[in-house]
């Protein structure tokens, strides 16, 4: 804790120096009368590209892998030890919890992000030995369509892994959408009591204006 915030300074730092590159260029280009965005062609004419992002890979990838791997290892280790040393805390499903969610949040990781970055460190290493042919290209211009829609599903998983593993998370969600139903309840009988209110007043208007023309043709 003593040098968490120093440490996550850190990263934020070298995940924005990893994207300003991007925010400075143009993302779109124009090819057969139709726009491209952000496609792997348009980034061929940057010059020693299979190098850079064979160092994306490392940085923002194998390095995260195995800081994540050998930290939530650490962690598990303990509370395996603490189980040990405390049956109580064993009894009480607790460590068990948070070992699961370990398991659960390393395998997601592993499924959303590994096969966008094997696509890419494949084809990086393939293209530094020789140029690849056009149908491997279009593959891999494919694939990442598929890998790049994987790794961005990772994150509609995550609040379902903090809603599930975290119980002031679960509980701030849970009084949220209470609050939302009981808004939305109150607004429909609102509405359905103004609606009822409107019908009563146009049938009294109605039986009124009834009744003054029997009036009027009584006379």
């Amino acid at each position: 804790l003593k040098y968490a915030k120093g440490i996550c300074v850190f990263v934020w730092f070298l995940v924005f120096s990893q994207t300003f590159p991007l925010l400075i260029q143009s993302m779109s280009h124009e090819e057969n009368e139709r726009t491209t965005c952000m496609e792997y062609p348009n980034f061929e004419k940057i010059d020693h590209l299979p190098f850079i992002l064979l160092a994306a890979c490392l940085i923002g990838y194998l390095i995260p892998l195995g800081i994540i791997l050998f930290c939530y290892s650490q962690i598990s280790c303990k509370l395996f030890q603490t189980a040990k040393e405390n049956p109580l805390t064993e009894k009480s499903g607790i460590n068990k919890k948070a070992i699961n969610t370990i398991i659960f949040v390393i395998i997601v990781f592993i499924i959303c992000f590994t096969p966008y970055h094997v696509a890419i460190i494949q084809h990086m290493i393939k293209k530094l030995q020789q140029e690849p042919l056009c149908a491997e290209k279009k593959i891999f211009q494919k694939s990442l369509h598929y890998t790049v829609f994987l790794m961005n599903f990772n994150c509609c998983l995550d609040p379902f892994i903090y809603f599930f593993a975290c119980k002031g998370y679960k509980r701030t969600v849970l009084k949220i959408l209470r609050r939302q139903v009981s808004v939305s309840i109150s607004s429909a009988a609102r509405s359905h009591h103004e609606e009822s209110s409107r019908d009563a007043g146009e049938t009294q208007m109605t039986v009124l204006a009834k009744s003054s023309n029997g009036k009027l043709l009584e006379k």
